[in-house]
């Protein structure tokens, strides 16, 4: 990492949110939606491996609608990044560094709250 906003803090874990969707169909009406993140302080090799990439939540439908798919999700990791969480007697902090995704991704989560979250 070398960006102004990566730093390091003990007992804290940095995030690198990503959401992408896919169409699995030829009309083009049904379609699957992740919500993914890996951790920044990997070194890149590992970073992007399968095995630590962390899937949060995930949409099938015709329609996305990331209002109701994210809500109470906004809420419970805005509560994580407030307070932490547990993790064997200890209290790990979490902050999201970046959210990455294309164009449709971009333009359906722009119209959500977790991106004021992000811009925080």
């Amino acid at each position: 990492m070398s960006g102004d906003l990566y730093y390091y803090e003990h007992n804290t874990i940095n995030l690198i949110l990503f959401a992408d969707g896919v169409i699995y169909n030829k009309s083009g009406c049904n379609s699957i939606w992740t919500l993914m993140s890996s951790i920044a302080e990997l070194p890149p090799l590992l970073r992007g491996s399968f095995e630590n990439i962390i899937v949060h939540s995930s949409w099938s439908g015709s329609d996305l609608d990331f209002n109701l798919w994210l809500g109470e999700y906004n809420n419970e990791i805005n509560d994580i990044i407030q307070n932490g969480m547990e993790w064997s007697d200890m209290t790990i902090k979490i902050k999201i560094l970046a959210f990455i995704s294309d164009t449709p991704a971009r333009s359906k989560a722009c119209r959500h709250n977790l991106m004021a979250i992000l811009l925080v």
